[in-house]
């Protein structure tokens, strides 16, 4: 099987905002060998979005909780990373109907990304717990395009 050569494209963000990631890159290929066949590659790198966090907590004048915030996004949830890969067949017949079957992973290592952050308080000790939650784990898609 002979591969042809494609391009290799990085894409590289870097954001002055507080309220983005000041960083996000990764490079994306797609490989086609000669027929109808492709494979791709994609690798997602991202610093952490910026999180905010009580300082503190005291009691106000009727016995309520209040927290205490000293800055905005003075926190950062862990590092963003993802890797994904692709398998793409196309098959097109003389009429011109165009039938591709595709086969993808998405995050292949399961790597558990950070989505959000939020704090939980331990029933027995009375003291507040960082719980990080992630979303989309390993996840295999399967899927048929039919175009005409």
């Amino acid at each position: 099987m002979m591969w042809r050569a494609q391009p290799l494209l990085i894409s590289w963000t870097i954001a002055a905002s507080v309220c983005d990631l000041p960083l996000l890159a990764g490079p994306v290929t797609r490989k086609r060998p000669r027929g109808r066949s492709a494979i791709s590659f994609n690798f997602v790198y991202g610093s952490g979005y910026p999180i905010t966090f009580p300082y503190g907590r005291y009691l106000d004048a009727n016995g309520q909780v209040v927290f205490d915030y000293q800055q905005k996004n003075g926190y950062r949830l862990r590092y963003y990373m993802r890797f994904d890969v692709g398998y793409t067949n196309t098959k097109e017949s003389n009429s011109g109907i165009k039938q591709e079957f595709m086969l993808a992973v998405y995050n292949v290592f399961n790597r558990s990304n950070p989505y959000y952050m939020y704090i939980n308080f331990d029933p027995q000790t009375g003291t507040p717990v960082a719980k990080e939650v992630s979303l989309i784990p390993f996840f295999p898609s399967l899927s048929y395009r039919l175009s005409f």
